[in-house]
C-alpha cells in the first residue's frame, strides 16, 4: 500500500480450504481458514481490498466442478466468514477453461447466490468467464 496499491488478490487452492476427504459441503480445515482470515484481515485493515480468489480454473479434486448446489453451498459458507468486511472482493473462480460456457454460467451464478445469501450483499463479486477469462474468447 505504501506503493499506491489498494487491491490484493489472495489465491488459495480450495482443497486447502476444503480438504477432500471433506467435500465441498464439509467443513473448512480450520488451520488454513485461519491464515486466510488473517491475511484478509491484514490487508482490510490497512484499508486495502483483499480479493479472496480460489484459484483451481473450476476444477476441484482433480475433476470439473459440476454441481451448482454444492458450489453454491461452498460460497455461502465462505463468504459468511467475510460477509461483515466491506473491503472484501469475492472472485468467483480463476480462470475457468475448457467448460461449456453454459457450465461456467451456471456455477457463477450459483457462487453469487450463494455469496448474497451468506449476508455478504455489498461486496463486489468477480465472475469470470471461459477459456482461462480471455475476453476475446467468451461465448
Amino acid at each position: 500500500m505504501g506503493k499506491g496499491f489498494n487491491t490484493f488478490r489472495i489465491t488459495f487452492l480450495m482443497e486447502r480450504l476444503s480438504p477432500p476427504a471433506q467435500g465441498l459441503t464439509g467443513s473448512f480445515d480450520s488451520t488454513y481458514l485461519s491464515g486466510l482470515k488473517t491475511i484478509v484481515s491484514y490487508v482490510t485493515g490497512k484499508g486495502g481490498y483483499a480479493l479472496v480468489d480460489p484459484h483451481n480454473f473450476m476444477r476441484y479434486n482433480g475433476a470439473v466442478i459440476s454441481s451448482t448446489s454444492d458450489f453454491q453451498t461452498w460460497w455461502t459458507n465462505l463468504a459468511a466468514q467475510f460477509k461483515s468486511d466491506s473491503h472484501v472482493i469475492f472472485d468467483v473462480m480463476n480462470e475457468p477453461h475448457d467448460i461449456p460456457a453454459t457450465t461456467v454460467a451456471a456455477l457463477n451464478q450459483a457462487a453469487i447466490n450463494g455469496i448474497r445469501a451468506s449476508g455478504a450483499t455489498t461486496q463486489l463479486i468477480l465472475a469470470e468467464g471461459t477459456s482461462y477469462t480471455g475476453a476475446w474468447t467468451w461465448t
